[in-house]
């Protein structure tokens, strides 16, 4: 058989995978629509890590600023929890006002999922959906939903993350979703999966053996406890990520 009639078979296979995966899940969005009727955020795309890096580490206002506008004309929706950390952390008020606009440029221009307060009086203390908006702590929090458990906020899960923030700390509020019911799961229910789970989404790489068996002595030194081994392993993950982007 030729290599041309293979990789034609091959290619033809791959189309019709991929005709019924389409099918599939337009079947499923008509049997199950959200009920808040809005869209889901399409996935988080590879930001640009230059640019990331000139918005989070230069020491020239002027080159952070001109960074925040160029992410937001990319309108990558990846390029966002960097952008909400630039929009409340930054030293300088013209870098958190050019990154809070490169925010809303870009869930603008993306029709994703943006979070607001609802209007006056109608539920207090709970967010709800809008075409429109950016609110900085509620973007980070919706960040960490698609990126750590792979699918939209709810409302009450995110009203209780934006309280965290707001009433806490960052690491603090991400051990929590970290330790939680759904994450354990999602990275499939025993503690060496859960480990692996924080290296390859805190630190993006593979633990290895000694690491494991390390963490696991630390596990049990705190009683299984999911939020406070997260919490420890945030800690303990800061020289590695220092001169990272994320």
């Amino acid at each position: 058989m030729s290599s041309f009639t293979i990789h034609g078979r091959c290619a033809l296979r791959g189309l019709l995978a991929a005709g019924v995966l389409a099918l599939a899940a337009a079947t499923a969005q008509a049997q199950n629509p959200w009920r808040f009727n809005y869209q889901s955020p399409p996935p988080v795309a590879q930001p640009d890590n230059f640019l990331i890096t000139e918005l989070l580490s230069n020491r020239h206002w002027e080159r952070r600023e001109k960074a925040a506008v160029q992410l937001g004309l990319n309108a990558d929706s990846g390029s966002i929890p960097a952008l909400v950390r630039a929009s409340t952390q930054d030293p300088d008020s013209r870098v958190r006002q050019q990154a809070a606009q490169a925010i809303q440029r870009i869930r603008n221009k993306g029709g994703a999922l943006v979070l607001q307060p609802p209007p006056h009086k109608l539920w207090s203390n709970q967010w709800q959906v809008s075409p429109l908006g950016g609110n900085p702590t509620v973007e980070l929090a919706a960040s960490w939903y698609q990126r750590f458990l792979g699918r939209a906020p709810d409302p009450e899960g995110l009203n209780y993350f934006v309280n965290l923030l707001q009433n806490g700390n960052e690491q603090q509020a991400l051990a929590a979703m970290l330790g939680s019911q759904e994450y354990w799961d999602r990275k499939g229910g025993s503690p060496r999966a859960f480990l692996q789970g924080l290296y390859n989404d805190i630190l993006h790489r593979v633990a290895n053996v000694q690491e494991i068996r390390t963490w696991e002595n630390s596990f049990n030194s705190v009683n299984f406890d999911r939020q406070a081994l997260a919490q420890e392993f945030l800690q303990a993950a800061i020289p590695e990520l220092n001169g990272r982007p994320w």
